[in-house]
């Protein structure tokens, strides 16, 4: 007997479908992008998907792991523990559906957006 799954929340729903829409529509296997639905540490339910396409080696592997972002109700976060505590917010001036095409072009360009705040980035370039 396997367990289903909880339903997305509709905001997360709203970027899982918007997201992988654009990957289809641009002719791509949305599955090179390992789409999944997460679990995070606190509970909440969400959608997850590599910024680039999971390739054959470790190393790219691991390359398109790093760039793995999850959607949750809330927001957009990175599934790295460097800027875990950071997130792109959903709301009413950044619906779901604008932070899909946000990511759908990073997908689509290869430039994976990563996601930490000014305050963070000084102190790397400082560091």
């Amino acid at each position: 007997m396997t367990k289903e799954k909880p339903p997305l929340g509709v905001n997360a729903q709203s970027f899982a479908n918007h997201l992988t829409a654009g990957i289809e529509a641009a002719g791509l296997n949305l599955d090179s992008f390992r789409p999944m639905q997460v679990q995070h540490i606190d509970g909440r339910i969400g959608f997850s998907i590599c910024q680039l396409k999971v390739g054959r080696t470790n190393k790219s592997i691991d390359a398109a792991l790093s760039t793995m972002i999850a959607c949750f109700e809330d927001g957009i976060e990175l599934m790295d523990d460097d800027f875990s505590d950071h997130t792109f917010p959903i709301n009413e001036q950044q619906p779901p559906s604008m932070l899909a095409v946000l990511f759908l072009a990073a997908i689509l360009t290869k430039k994976p957006r990563a996601i930490y705040c000014e305050h963070c980035a000084k102190e790397n370039a400082n560091g």
